[in-house]
């Protein structure tokens, strides 16, 4: 089989985990989804348990590393729709093809661009089938990247869809990284 790897930004497009699979036709290739992974708040307590100062720099939050043990800072108040600058985190990327008759593998994770790493984090793909939906959530190891595999067993053949539903990872500098839910199908 040839691998294409497709760059997505899937921005709020992803397909209903929960709507009836419709079967299109059979793809001809297997792709790596790659979509971003976007900063969209700073968790004060981490930052500050890092030694990051929050700060308010051209109307939107950031932090700066001023201490290499825990500060304490006030709480930063700043109207609720601020931008977190420096917004892009890195990419989060799925893949997901058959490896047997009602069997398939799911290969998921991250890529940090940033300079401080991930301190904590979740990451749950769901999987689904015309029998239903499971789904599988891990806990990201520490650092500038993560990947894992889950094999899955379904109880029926034809159209599934294996999508990031909730991935997400704390940067120490604070800033909360989202996926942008990367989906993919293959014929069981």
């Amino acid at each position: 089989m040839t691998l294409a790897i497709v760059v997505a930004a899937i921005t709020g497009a992803s397909m209903p985990l929960n709507a009836a699979v419709a079967a299109p036709a059979a793809p001809s290739t297997v792709e790596v989804v790659r979509t971003s992974l976007t900063a969209t708040r700073i968790d004060q307590a981490i930052a500050n348990q890092h030694g990051y100062k929050v700060i308010v720099r051209n109307g939107g939050l950031d932090s700066v590393k001023v201490a290499d043990h825990p500060i304490t800072q006030d709480p930063v108040v700043t109207p609720l729709d601020a931008p977190v600058v420096y917004g892009n985190c890195g990419v989060s990327f799925l893949y997901y093809a058959r490896s047997a008759p009602r069997k398939a593998i799911v290969h998921t994770g991250f890529d940090l661009n940033t300079i401080p790493p991930s301190v904590l984090g979740s990451w749950t793909v769901a999987v689904t089938d015309n029998a239903g939906v499971g789904s599988r959530t891990w806990t990201p190891s520490l650092g500038w990247s993560w990947d894992t595999t889950w094999d899955t067993t379904h109880s029926v053949g034809g159209y599934s869809v294996a999508q990031v539903t909730n991935g997400y990872v704390v940067l120490a500098d604070g800033r909360v990284c989202v996926s942008g839910n990367p989906w993919q199908h293959t014929y069981l």
